[in-house]
């Protein structure tokens, strides 16, 4: 009976040490199949030409083509990058890579790749949002004299969200959306300046000359492009009070307002289906590419009036 009950212990427990072992293989073997993927490497196939990304509109777009609907007057953009993870999470296992092109006033280009499809997505961010990155991927933007904020970005594939973490509003100051006095917010500030900034690498200088044949051909004697369009809202309106409007008249003369400030429009170009208005407020050009009666750069679309 003794010897009966040792055997059944004996094959119990081999049974056991058999079922873990085969766990522990599956297990491993699931780690070995796991894929590995060179974001860097990604990335940089996009400034190479080798690969598109999805912008924000869900088009495809080459970063040649970007760069030269960003051109405004400039003959060539330097550019730079520098690696972050924005939603903070492990940055070995994913990081964003952040493009500043330098025309104009500059701008940003935040490269997201997403493993589950294998593709690319492109935000697009005026400078003016980023003046500074951290290493902690809180960023600081201004929105003019009296308006600046702190934040982080929450990415989701083209889309992005805010998270304002500290911000004063025309002499209205918050912290963690709870209203503070000027010196609890200026202490932040101390805090947050007293931070390391993210270095950028230099990617290389590059000649702005589209080989894009795909746009539809206008010219200035074409009456179409002549007339007022509006700024296109968020729900789909359109801002005809005058706080986004561009002019575009016959004699190549034109009036653009950016939210309500006169950029001091003088005239304007079209080559191919790019429209460049030269501005005496910022001292160079603004381009826009025109297309079903709307004009549209990398932010904002215009909608022609009826």
């Amino acid at each position: 009976m003794c010897k009966k009950i040792i055997i059944g212990i004996v094959i119990v427990l081999v049974l056991l040490v058999t079922s873990g072992c085969g766990s522990k293989k599956e297990e491993v073997k699931k780690v070995e199949n796991k894929k590995e993927v060179d974001y860097k490497n990604i990335y940089m196939e996009v400034l190479d030409g080798k690969r598109k990304f999805i912008d924000e509109s869900d088009r495809e777009v080459s970063f040649n083509e970007y760069l030269n609907n960003e051109k405004g007057s400039m003959d060539s953009a330097k550019v730079t990058y520098t690696y972050i993870d924005f939603d903070n999470k492990d940055s070995s296992k994913h990081e964003e890579m952040v493009v500043l092109t330098e025309t104009n006033d500059g701008y940003y280009l935040i490269l997201n790749y997403d493993i589950n499809d294998d593709k690319v997505y492109g935000i697009y961010k005026n400078y003016r949002d980023m003046i500074y990155i951290k290493d902690d991927a809180t960023i600081y933007g201004s929105g003019g004299v009296n308006a600046n904020y702190v934040y982080r970005l929450m990415l989701d594939k083209n889309k992005c969200e805010e998270i304002t973490l500290a911000e004063n509003d025309s002499g209205v100051y918050k912290i963690d959306n709870k209203e503070v006095s000027e010196s609890e917010y200026n202490k932040y500030m101390e805090d947050y300046n007293s931070k390391e900034s993210v270095v950028f690498t230099d990617y290389k200088t590059i000649e702005l000359n589209s080989n894009d044949n795909s746009n539809t051909s206008v010219s200035n004697s074409d009456a179409n492009i002549y007339g007022t369009y509006y700024l296109e809202l968020t729900d789909g309106t359109v801002a005809d009070d005058g706080s986004g409007t561009i002019i575009l008249n016959s004699d190549s003369t034109c009036k653009y307002y950016s939210g309500w400030s006169d950029m001091g429009c003088t005239s304007y170009k079209v080559d191919n289906s790019q429209v460049c208005l030269d501005l005496s407020e910022t001292g160079g050009s603004k381009c826009f590419t025109l297309k079903d009666n709307m004009l549209s750069d990398n932010y904002d679309n215009y909608i022609k009036s009826n």
